[in-house]
């Protein structure tokens, strides 16, 4: 028991005297941006080592006897300045997404100062997907997405209008990442916001269902085709307002290959074969 006591006393003055009274603050940044982390410069005493460190173990800079090391892997990518010990970093990407502490090594180690970045990106993208056709009307899927988050919305179009399933539709994530799909003056549209940017895509909306795009979608919807052990299938897997992305798939004995091919009113596109096993990543 007693040992149990002494351990948690030596726990506590542990983290009270590294962590010091530093809070952690955060900081949104747009990829490709800088942002300066500032510190309250402490007064540095003779064997006393200043440090900016990386996810608690990664050496960013130095500062020993007024000298400044900067460590490889940040050469080029940061700057340290002298006069009030704040760290530059520069050109920022999502790998630099994490917290960075300035720490004060000597006979007592403190935390002065501590920042989580958050590397944010700002594109958007609106795709649409048919799910369903008659003479008369059509359901597509609207898809507003970003970099890693994204929601749908059904779009439905009568010949002469469109409309949201449910109407608008507004959504944060738990990044805080914030979408807006909407209908507005014969468009549908795809808002996106962050904590540092705001953007915006939008297609014009052909309340007559795309009838150039759903012609490629029904002719190309059920293709099959085989011949002496080989069978060849074709399929719609997604639709824009101006052509359809067709995913063709080549059956040979106990191998597969694909081929993506784009389809337009007046023009096709067909990409490489590849295996199965690169679908995914040749789709997305």
């Amino acid at each position: 028991m007693i040992k149990m006591i002494l351990f948690m006393i030596c726990l506590f003055f542990f983290f009270f005297f590294f962590t010091g009274s530093s809070a952690v603050t955060s900081q949104f940044v747009l990829k490709g941006e800088d942002v300066t982390l500032h510190v309250q410069k402490p007064d540095i005493q003779e064997g006393t080592i200043f440090t900016w460190k990386f996810k608690s173990r990664y050496n960013v800079a130095r500062l020993v006897k007024d000298e400044v090391s900067i460590f490889t892997n940040y050469r080029g990518r940061v700057d340290f300045s002298l006069e009030d010990y704040s760290l530059l970093l520069k050109s920022l990407t999502e790998a630099d997404s994490g917290v960075y502490s300035a720490v004060l090594y000597g006979e007592q180690d403190e935390k002065v100062a501590e920042y989580k970045v958050t590397v944010q990106v700002s594109p958007v993208q609106l795709t649409v997907k048919p799910v369903s056709f008659s003479s008369d009307s059509c359901n597509v899927t609207v898809t507003c997405s970003s970099q890693d988050s994204s929601i749908s919305s059904t779009l439905t179009c009568d010949g002469e209008d469109c409309s949201l399933v449910g109407g608008e539709r507004s959504e944060v994530t738990a990044s805080a990442t914030a979408f807006r799909v909407h209908v507005f003056d014969g468009s549908v549209i795809c808002n996106h916001s962050n904590q540092v940017s705001w953007s915006e895509d939008r297609m014009e909306i052909d309340a007559r269902c795309w009838p150039d795009v759903v012609a490629l979608r029904l002719s190309f919807s059920h293709t099959n085709f085989s011949q002496g052990g080989a069978a060849l299938e074709a399929e719609i897997i997604s639709c824009s307002s101006v052509s359809c992305l067709l995913v063709k798939t080549l059956h040979c004995q106990h191998v597969s290959f694909f081929k993506i091919a784009t389809l337009c009113s007046d023009y096709c596109f067909a990409h490489s074969w590849h295996s199965l096993d690169e679908l995914q990543e040749v789709v997305t």
